[in-house]
């Protein structure tokens, strides 16, 4: 049993190449030998639990029996283990997002030395995102139906949303529309109640991450500092990107509501005043001050009805060579 374990990758799946490490372990992109399905399969090695033996990584498990089948989370295929007990590597095997990431569509738009990007995706993203946290946080399936949640649903946070971690699904053929935007690597999310310590990306990391470097190493592993709020944080610094096309990075940028909406003055998005809210509330330094999730969802809900309207009724597209090509 533990061969066959061992060589399922190479008897079903063809590695293509490998990415570099991400949140949880080695990633690869690799092709179904039986139906030439492209997917991304990641190594992930457990930490050790307190009676010594390894538990399934948190990332398998949400993903496999809590977030299942919402359009706004990337979907785990399968998974397995490998190797003798105490040493286990999971496989975990992902759906391919063949459009890429949002960085990859970030820097595409660099490129193209376009300073906006059109306030069409900019709505759809904050409209796809309010999907994703709102299932995460409050287990709400559609958020024109907040009312509707999944019974004993528990808060999750990702805590580590960037640019990288939210990726492009096509379901369609053209590539003038909008792609469905799916939240992925789950490497570092927790329930909330389980949060302590705090892990990310340097240049996302929520203001409240500042208080672990004044105290000492033991007493911040076993404090809380990360919570729904935290991810709204790294929302907003996302929109901020897509916005302006340029990186998100609080290490260097201090980013303060006069200085943003200055920035994006003559920005077409600007002009709508709800999702200019949003992302300077995003972005406090107090995660008391910054929009809850339930707010969130309010927002996204109405700019997914705007953006149905808008390329549904009016017709309205994308420019040509908006996305950046697929990635084979």
């Amino acid at each position: 049993m533990y061969a066959s374990r061992q060589t399922r990758v190479k008897d079903k799946y063809k590695v293509i190449r490998k990415y570099g490490p991400t949140g949880g372990g080695q990633a690869s992109l690799a092709k179904n030998c039986v139906n030439s399905r492209l997917v991304v399969i990641k190594e992930i090695a457990p930490f050790p639990d307190d009676q010594r033996y390894r538990r399934q990584p948190f990332e398998v498990k949400v993903l496999d029996r809590v977030l299942r089948m919402h359009p706004n989370i990337i979907l785990l295929k399968e998974f397995w283990e490998a190797g003798p007990p105490r040493h286990t590597i999971y496989h975990a095997v992902f759906e391919c997002c063949t459009g890429g990431d949002l960085d990859d569509f970030i820097n595409h738009w660099i490129k193209k030395r376009a300073k906006w990007v059109p306030s069409l995706f900019v709505k759809h993203y904050v409209a796809e995102m309010a999907s994703a946290l709102g299932y995460l946080h409050n287990g709400i399936m559609d958020i024109q139906h907040p009312e509707k949640i999944v019974a004993n649903h528990s808060r999750i946070i990702h805590c580590d949303i960037k640019p990288g971690n939210i990726f492009m699904r096509w379901d369609i053929p053209d590539r003038d529309g909008l792609p469905i935007l799916a939240l992925g690597d789950f490497g570092l999310a927790c329930f909330e109640r389980d949060s302590v310590s705090y892990g990310g990306t340097p240049g996302y990391f929520p203001p409240e991450c500042k208080l672990a470097d004044k105290m000492p190493a033991a007493r911040a592993a076993k404090t809380t500092f990360l919570s729904s709020r935290s991810d709204m944080y790294c929302f907003g610094g996302v929109l901020w990107s897509i916005i302006t096309t340029n990186r998100f990075d609080n290490r260097i940028v201090t980013y303060t509501p006069p200085s943003m909406l200055k920035y994006i003055a003559d920005c077409t998005i600007a002009q709508d005043a709800g999702v200019m809210r949003l992302l300077t509330d995003s972005l406090r330094d107090d995660p008391r001050r910054r929009p809850s999730t339930s707010e969130l969802v309010r927002i996204g809900a109405r700019l997914q009805r705007k953006v149905r309207v808008m390329t549904r009724e009016v017709g309205l597209r994308m420019p040509p060579g908006s996305y950046p090509k697929d990635i084979l």
